[in-house]
């Protein structure tokens, strides 16, 4: 049976390095003497055992939390530098003022228009929507209701379409159906007697 004993002889002191000395001893009784080649250091000079100054590996530094990760997926999105033809949220509420504004106008309108003028007006609009959908462009709108003598004011007129507007694909829509019942509502208000006084019995 052969038997091995690891022992380190020390080298040069410059090398600050040891290699191993294996002693071993073959079946006939032989001694055995294996030296294994070391490993040097890498140095300054280049080759192994040249005169130079040796260097530790440098250390990798974590990545800054204001820099981005390379690795990663966490760049920024940043915002685009125009608009890609992406439709915007249109606001198609009114002020309390403007709403009170608009109605007062269109009860004074209304109030000389025969019944059968808003239902005319109805008629002529419904013909005009070829969708069927209850909508029809703001253009159309304006001006079916000057031709059936509904002439209110610029403000009147931009906030009626806007009380019952709706984004389209191109040009600001018009619920029609609504607009018409919301004026068929005032003129019924305007027609309504006024109540009696306090003091009238």
């Amino acid at each position: 049976m052969c038997c091995a004993v690891v022992t380190r002889d020390l080298i040069y002191p410059r090398q600050k390095q040891a290699h191993p000395t294996i002693h071993a001893v073959s079946a006939s009784g032989v001694p055995l003497l294996l030296r294994q080649r070391p490993q040097p250091a890498p140095t300054l000079g280049g080759g192994p055992g040249g005169a130079g100054q040796q260097y530790a590996q440098p250390r990798q530094l974590p990545d800054s939390p204001e820099e981005p990760k390379v690795r990663g997926s966490n760049f920024s999105v940043l915002p685009p530098i125009k608009d890609s033809g992406r439709k915007k949220d249109q606001d198609f509420s009114l002020s309390e003022l403007d709403a009170i504004s608009l109605k007062n106008e269109v009860v004074k309108k209304v109030k000389e228009l025969p019944e059968r003028g808003l239902q005319g007006l109805l008629v002529n609009l419904r013909a005009q929507d070829r969708d069927r959908d209850g909508i029809l462009s703001s253009d159309i709108v304006k001006g079916t209701l000057k031709r059936f003598q509904l002439h209110f004011s610029d403000d009147g007129m931009k906030n009626l379409c806007k009380k019952f507007g709706q984004a389209g694909d191109h040009v600001a829509m018009v619920r029609y159906e609504e607009m018409v019942s919301y004026l068929t509502k005032c003129r019924m208000e305007a027609l309504k007697p006024p109540p009696p006084l306090p003091n009238q019995k």
